[in-house]
């Protein structure tokens, strides 16, 4: 009867530890996956920024000009996205999950015709034709 208990005891233990180290595996591999998430939406965040950034210095440098063309490489953020212009929003869409992040630029719609959309992946080209109130974005 010793041996049965030990047997028992043994078996118990092992599941009781098999059964820690897993929980503890799906709790490092939960977070992981959330600071990737996290992340993403940052770096997301980031490149709308700095398109927004760049389509306002194209406009403020081009005071005396009616056509201006600016040519950016686009960060690689590890996921495919489409940068498009609407209205007055510039939006980053990321085509493989899902995410999306729209930035308002501020008043432009009251001067300018946003046009265009842009893949990441190859160049994009800000063209900004001041005679006609465009801004257009496009792959080059």
């Amino acid at each position: 009867m010793k041996a049965v208990s030990l047997i028992v005891q043994f078996i118990l233990f092992f599941l009781i530890g098999l059964s820690v180290f897993l929980s503890v595996g799906m709790l490092f591999s939960n977070q992981y996956v959330l600071v990737r998430e996290d992340i993403l939406e940052e770096r997301i965040k980031n490149v709308a920024n700095y398109f927004a950034s760049q389509i306002i210095s194209l406009y403020i440098s081009c005071i005396e000009c009616d056509y201006a063309s600016l040519t950016i490489n686009p960060e690689n953020i590890q996921h495919p996205y489409k940068i498009y212009l609407h209205e007055d929003n510039l939006t980053i869409s990321v085509l493989d999950i899902g995410k999306n992040y729209s930035i308002k630029l501020n008043n432009f719609n009251q001067t300018l015709i946003f046009s265009g959309e842009a893949f990441s992946g190859r160049p994009v080209i800000l063209t900004l034709e001041k005679s006609n109130n465009k801004l257009r974005i496009e792959n080059g």
